[in-house]
């Protein structure tokens, strides 16, 4: 089913208002990790961790920072966001694609009219008759 131009706009202007809804996110990934201590001679090495660290890429290189225990559900939300953000910039995208095709659309139509031309499947219907 194809979207009318009404549609097309109020669902724009819907995204715009939840685009502006999101105050804060964060692009990259959170990961877990753990170090092992060499322990004292005949002990065994211990496991400490898990220290978070969020990860992206920024300006060609591979940006790292450690993330304290007390903010990772922040990140996390923060990383859903960034998310949500991309989806809906992707959303908006091929509205506005969808939006200029119909007003294109609608501006022959409307061209059309102004000359007095007929749409070409009314033509054919008529000289079959």
């Amino acid at each position: 089913m194809k979207n009318t131009l009404r549609e097309v706009q109020a669902r724009r202007e819907q995204i715009v208002q939840e685009l502006l809804a999101i105050r804060s996110l964060e692009c990259g990934a959170l990961s877990e990790q753990y170090y092992t201590r060499r322990g004292a001679p005949g002990k065994a090495p211990q496991r400490q961790g898990p220290y978070y660290v969020l990860s992206r890429w920024e300006d060609g290189r591979n940006r790292s920072r450690r993330v304290k225990r007390k903010e990772v559900d922040r990140v996390r939300q923060d990383l859903a966001h960034h998310e949500q953000f991309m989806a809906l910039c992707h959303e908006l995208e091929e509205l506005t694609r969808q939006l200029g095709a119909l007003e294109r659309e609608a501006a022959t139509e409307k061209e059309a009219v102004k000359k007095g031309l007929k749409s070409r499947s009314k033509r054919v219907r008529k000289s079959s008759e």
